[in-house]
């Protein structure tokens, strides 16, 4: 994949989440038009914050400081696919799958 195309579909990954979050996709529609890609370390963390944001449904419901604390992640993640910048090691941490 060469860094023009990169560049254009982790903004098209931004445009996903940030539709869920405005609550025009729901989780499992963000998944499914997730842009499909080759191994970009920056989209694999992006996806499995998707995933995560999707478990995690009953969790936001119960806990609003959790709910707010999840959201504000994928703001900073929409962040880093919009700007190019590397993803906050924290966050990184957090959402890269063991043994990768």
């Amino acid at each position: 994949m060469n860094t023009n195309n990169l560049v254009e579909v982790r903004k098209s990954a931004a445009n996903i989440l940030k539709k869920m979050l405005d609550r025009k996709l729901k989780p499992k529609e963000a998944k499914d038009k997730w842009p499909s890609y080759k191994k970009d370390r920056v989209l694999d963390i992006a996806f499995y914050a998707l995933d995560h944001f999707e478990a995690d449904e009953d969790i936001r419901l119960k806990d609003k400081k959790y709910a707010k604390w999840q959201t504000e992640q994928i703001q900073k993640i929409i962040r880093c696919l919009e700007t190019g910048k590397p993803i906050e090691k924290d966050i990184a941490d957090w959402l890269t799958p063991r043994g990768v």
